[in-house]
């Protein structure tokens, strides 16, 4: 099997697809288009007939949206979409070109090789804008962000004695404020694949005495045993893991039978007023910002474009069902500015 049908079954899987038509073998299909994936290829696709110029340019905006969530998203050799809206004798049409070249195109190999270059490049992404995190978290969110952690809480329905993990801990906020949630008697533990943004939640921990442990692992294979916590949590990071319906199965696997799963992403807001203003925000002052004070505006570029190309809400929650959750449930926050999801493991 070519790495490239490999891409599609994952997208497929982590409920990228779920909004599209089906997929076929060898390709994938946005609309009424059908797009082959033949890797280190230049391919040109017809979107569709328009009845002007104006609609041509707008469908062909739409579908390059859909192409980079799905490049940036899947494939580490994504270069360019481009689109070009024409007008002829056989009508008005917009099309789409894209660049691309997977670094190998040999089945299970292929697969893993994406999945490790996503991790790794978030990883160290995540090293290099460690000492500025916190700050940025609190100025890009307006504050947002310690109300959403706390909802998370709410939803995890914690009680003295009970033991939690918190994956993605980042600076282990969410971990503390669990830790004092579960007193006495409860248990913390705190993972992230980044260890130097988890040295500084080292810091919050010894610095209020907390009974909180943190160590280093990934969301794609949990280093803990099959239904070890009661609540399983995880904020901010389902964006940047190579396989979500893997980290949500991953999630579900070490919460004992009762427990609960609940995650919080970032996601695209749902009022129709707020939605021009936030992607005016999101393509050009969180880049600013971002990039001011860390001094890597690469990441604050990567961040609204991840949230883009992350699935729609309905489409993870059928991925919390799918990986044996029950009660799925999800909100929004902020007007859809957050997403919180949740479900119990029968």
């Amino acid at each position: 099997m070519l790495a490239s049908q490999l891409l599609i079954d994952q997208a497929v899987a982590d409920g990228f697809f779920s909004h599209r038509d089906r997929h076929v073998p060898g390709a994938f299909q946005l609309g009424p288009t059908t797009c082959m994936l033949n890797a280190g290829h230049v391919f040109n696709l017809d979107a569709l007939r328009c009845r002007s110029l104006s609609d041509g340019m707008m469908a062909g905006r739409r579908l390059v949206q859909e192409y980079v969530a799905f490049y940036r998203r899947y494939v580490p050799g994504f270069e360019y979409v481009e689109h070009v809206t024409t007008a002829s004798l056989m009508g008005i049409r917009s099309a789409v070109a894209a660049s691309y070249a997977l670094p190998c195109d040999n089945g299970r190999d292929g697969a893993a090789a994406l999945a490790q270059s996503k991790e790794a490049r978030v990883r160290e992404m995540f090293a290099q804008i460690a000492p500025t995190y916190d700050l940025l978290n609190t100025i890009l969110s307006l504050g947002l962000h310690h109300g959403w952690r706390r909802a998370v809480l709410r939803c995890a329905r914690l009680a003295p004695g009970s033991r939690v993990l918190d994956l993605a801990t980042g600076t282990a906020d969410l971990a503390l404020a669990a830790a004092r949630q579960v007193a006495p008697g409860g248990a913390v533990v705190g993972t992230d694949f980044c260890a130097p943004i988890l040295r500084l939640g080292q810091r919050k921990v010894r610095a209020r005495a907390a009974a909180v442990r943190l160590v280093v692992g990934s969301a794609s294979a949990l280093p803990f045993a099959d239904g070890t916590f009661d609540a399983v949590l995880m904020a901010f990071a389902l964006r940047n893991v190579p396989s979500v319906a893997g980290a949500l199965a991953e999630m579900t696997r070490v919460t004992r039978p009762g427990g609960w799963v609940v995650n919080l992403e970032l996601t695209r807001p749902t009022r129709r007023w707020l939605q021009p203003l936030y992607r005016l925000y999101q393509d050009h002052l969180m880049p600013l910002v971002g990039g001011l004070i860390s001094g890597r505006r690469e990441a604050y570029t990567y961040l609204p474009q991840s949230i883009q190309g992350f699935p729609a809400p309905a489409a993870i929650a059928e991925v919390c069902a799918q990986v044996g959750l029950a009660e799925v449930t999800w909100q929004s926050l902020s007007g859809g500015l957050a997403t919180l999801h949740s479900g119990r493991k029968p």
